[in-house]
């Protein structure tokens, strides 16, 4: 049975960009998933000309497992967030991703 993803994945994604403009970072998924089968949540990053630094937490489900996240960002157990950064100029992607798995059942 595949479930709609939107229902399922909290509408928590924070960027903290410096010096605070126009830039953004929107969280992209599927428009569904299977139970207990892993798939990618990518985050794109959109930094405007004169960002400093960027950093970003992502909240997956409680109970959700995490892996393979990338650019060195790791799962911090106390806040149940996935985290990246800081990134500094230039070195600031323009796309950062991990896998998520829903509980089997």
């Amino acid at each position: 049975m595949r479930s709609p993803i939107f229902q399922m994945m909290r509408p928590r994604s924070e960027a903290f960009i410096f010096p605070h403009g126009p830039s953004s970072a929107a969280r992209e998924l599927p428009n569904s998933f299977a139970p207990g089968v892993a798939f990618t949540v990518t985050i794109a990053i959109q930094a405007a000309p004169g960002t400093v630094v960027v950093g970003l937490e992502d909240a997956p489900p409680s109970g959700w497992v995490t892996s393979n996240i990338s650019h060195s960002g790791s799962f911090d157990t106390q806040s149940s967030e996935v985290k990246w950064g800081p990134f500094f100029a230039p070195s600031i992607p323009t796309a950062v991703t991990y896998d998520v798995t829903s509980p089997a059942g």
